[in-house]
Parts: C-alpha cells; sequence; structure tokens
C-alpha cells in the first residue's frame, strides 16, 4: 500500500512538474517573442520614419541633414541631447553641408592646378619668401585694399604654386576668385562673341574678386590681344 502511494504521488509530481514546465516554457516564449516582435515593430516604425523624414530633404534638397540623421539620431541618445540642441545641430549640420559644397563648387570654377594648397608649403625651399611674408599674403589684405601682386623669378621656384594657393585661400573665404593662363583668357577673350562658354566665363571673370593670371607675357601676344586683355582688366569692377 505504502509502495503504491509512492508510485501515485511519483506519477502526480511528474504531470505536475511536466505542467508546471510546459507552462513556465510557453510563457517565457510568448514573452520572449512579444518582446522579439515589438522590438521589430519598432525598428520597422523607426526605419518608416527615417524614410519620410530623408523623403522630406530630398524634397526640399537638404542633403547635409540626410547624410547625418543616423549619426545625429545616436548622438541624441547617447547623450540625452534635448529638442532644442538637437534641432540646432541639425541645421548646423545642414549649413555645414552646403558651405562645403559651396566651396568644393567654387574650387572647380576657380581651375586651379592640382597642387595649390599652401598647407603643405616647404618654407626650407629658398625663393625669397620668407614665413612670417607667406603669412602676410594668406591674410588677404591686399585683396581686401585692392592692391595687385606680381610673382616675378626664375622657372621652378614655386610662382605658380604659391599664386595657386592664394588663389585657393581666397575661394575658401568667400571671394569670388579664379585662376586662368594668359593663354586662356586670350582665347575666352577671342572667342566669348563666338560660343556661349567662352562668354560665360568672361561674364563670371568680370564679377571676380581677384583673378590669378599664369604665365602672363610668356609668349608675345598681337597689339590688338592686348589692347582687349587691358580693356578687359580695366573693367573688372571687385
Amino acid at each position: 500500500m505504502v509502495w503504491s502511494m509512492q508510485v501515485v504521488f511519483l506519477a502526480v509530481f511528474w504531470v505536475v512538474f511536466w505542467v508546471v514546465s510546459w507552462v513556465v516554457s510557453w510563457v517565457v516564449f510568448r514573452v520572449v517573442f512579444w518582446t522579439i516582435d515589438a522590438s521589430n515593430a519598432k525598428q520597422k516604425l523607426m526605419m518608416e520614419k527615417k524614410q519620410l523624414i530623408r523623403s522630406y530633404c530630398r524634397q526640399f534638397k537638404m542633403g547635409g541633414l540626410a547624410t547625418s540623421l543616423d549619426l545625429m539620431l545616436i548622438d541624441a541618445e547617447t547623450n540625452s541631447i534635448g529638442y532644442l540642441q538637437y534641432t540646432v545641430n541639425l541645421f548646423q549640420a545642414e549649413a555645414s553641408h552646403r558651405e562645403y559644397n559651396d566651396v568644393q563648387k567654387r574650387l572647380k570654377s576657380a581651375r586651379l592646378p592640382h597642387f595649390h594648397d599652401l598647407n603643405t608649403y616647404d618654407y626650407t625651399f629658398e625663393n625669397g619668401l620668407s614665413k612670417v611674408r607667406l603669412s602676410q599674403l594668406r591674410e588677404l589684405d591686399w585683396l581686401d585694399q585692392i592692391y595687385n601682386i606680381v610673382l616675378m623669378g626664375p622657372s621652378g621656384i614655386g610662382k605658380t604654386f604659391l599664386a595657386a594657393g592664394l588663389c585657393a585661400d581666397a575661394v575658401k573665404k568667400g571671394y569670388k576668385a579664379y585662376f586662368r593662363t594668359m593663354e586662356e583668357i586670350i582665347n575666352m577673350l577671342k572667342m566669348k562673341d563666338y560660343t556661349a562658354t567662352a562668354m560665360a566665363d568672361f561674364k563670371r571673370l568680370n564679377k571676380a574678386n581677384l583673378i590669378v593670371i599664369d604665365d602672363i607675357m610668356l609668349f608675345p601676344v598681337e597689339k590688338l590681344q592686348a589692347v582687349a586683355l587691358f580693356n578687359f582688366i580695366n573693367q573688372i569692377k571687385p
């Protein structure tokens, strides 16, 4: 009898244990599934909102905001940034993006040679230009005062590099600056009445704050071309 009771007790125990284990497993499974489902739904909703924001960015041509969106969201969540500061950050990202694109566009329009970064200037190279003097030139006070600068010297001492570098500095500081060779300007003056490209460049240079003319007087110029060049330079009003 005692043995039978033990068997019945064990049987009941195992049934109860199995039922409880099954219920617990089911509950845990449902909780985990619900959590995963809720997380997926949240991610899906976030992705839809991001796509909507990017759609508005394309509509209003706000490429900087669209590019910085993910990083700025992570930064806001990580550092608990408030709504006001987050809005400021968005506009700063867009402003920086537009400023960068504007500078790149104007650098392209300037037609600078490949080497034009004066930050890479080798001050050990002897060409008569000291570091102090170059720093003064890069401040561009001479440009504000409408002074002309002539770089003279034998070939290979870096005249083109210096001129292009000053032109690049001017572009980055917001001036309308362009780099052209003497030959390019002469050809532009000859062709401006015949081609739209030459006329567009003529109008662009007419509004310039700075025009760098490389290789000036490197080749002989006819009298009519010299007069046209003089008149062109004389009529520019920065």
